[in-house]
């Protein structure tokens, strides 16, 4: 597991064939953020 993830709040979910896993971060360290943009050809 990542540093700085809360194991306690881990969520995953598939719909369509999209596996999706929510990995909360612990507010310590939530301040920096970053959005990643995913796409498949």
């Amino acid at each position: 597991m990542p540093a700085g993830v809360d194991s306690n709040e881990l969520q995953a979910s598939l719909r369509k064939g999209v596996l999706t896993i929510m990995l909360p971060k612990w507010s310590e360290a939530r301040e920096a953020r970053t959005k990643t943009e995913v796409r498949a050809d």
